[in-house]
């Protein structure tokens, strides 16, 4: 599958009833020669009657333990209440629960199996995740489900060993059966690609678009472009944008003052060696 732009139009304004999309409606990243980077909207919505919320933080950052994570699709479940069986659940804590859990033996012999690794082990948790709601409510599953029978995508970055490798994954629904599908673009490695709405990515990407610019400077231009020229109402907000180098340093190019720093501190607020 070609990630360059892949999901293009599948973002609704919601999953299903009380549930909230904690998701990118955009995401534009790449892997380069010195790390990663990676830019997103701002914008969830509801399937109810409440109203957008463009103070999303749709890209993670895990300072101590050098992993970027971010999401797209259905990212997040809200409990409606005592008669709904299914505890709310949200991809990021899923990521997070991954992440300060890193590694059961034996470690990762480099920097590609270690992001495998943490997006299986995330994928692992999202199908559980998945399973309880259609056992739950198959008609609030049926809803979430987009083209292609995609229900989340998920991308992990990690710098090991003086290395950075990223990881996309797909959470799927495949006639029934829930399972992982891992995205794989080469493409991705050498230019930007996008997931989430990108229409207005594809009018402007090109090897000639914003030529001499670093990558996280172009990244953040496609996700500007496209917060102020999306139609549809499900981009908007403030850019969030990072950068993950090879030695592990995150910097944080555009944060809004809501979302943190860095989120991987333990259970006990200590961060994670």
């Amino acid at each position: 599958m070609n990630l360059r732009s892949v999901m293009s139009g599948l973002l609704l304004s919601g999953i299903f009833a009380h549930a909230q999309i904690k998701t990118g409606s955009v995401l534009v990243y790449t892997q380069t020669s010195s790390g990663f980077v990676i830019a997103a909207d701002s914008r969830s919505t509801w399937t109810d009657a409440r109203p957008q919320d463009d103070n999303q933080c749709k890209i993670a950052a895990f300072k101590s333990n050098r992993v970027v994570f971010a999401a797209s699709l259905g990212a997040g479940y809200q409990n409606a209440g005592p008669l709904d069986l299914e505890p709310s659940w949200d991809t990021f804590d899923q990521a997070k629960e991954v992440v300060l859990q890193k590694w059961p033996d034996p470690v990762p012999a480099n920097a590609q199996e270690a992001a495998q690794r943490l997006s299986s082990a995330w994928a692992t948790k999202m199908i559980d995740r998945w399973q309880e709601v259609k056992r739950f409510d198959p008609g609030k599953f049926a809803a979430a489900v987009h083209n292609h029978g995609v229900l989340t995508i998920g991308i992990f970055a990690i710098a090991y060993q003086g290395q950075v490798a990223m990881t996309v994954s797909s959470i799927i629904d495949n006639n029934g059966t829930i399972s992982v599908h891992p995205l794989t673009d080469p493409d991705c490695a050498v230019d930007l690609c996008a997931i989430g709405k990108t229409d207005i990515y594809k009018r402007y990407m090109s090897p000639s678009f914003m030529p001499g610019f670093p990558p996280i400077t172009r990244a953040i231009s496609l996700v500007d472009k496209t917060i102020r020229q999306d139609t549809t109402g499900l981009v908007g907000g403030k850019t969030d944008a990072l950068e993950l180098l090879n030695d592990g340093t995150i910097n944080w190019k555009l944060k809004k003052d809501n979302c943190p720093d860095s989120r991987d501190a333990s259970m006990t607020g200590q961060p994670t060696k």
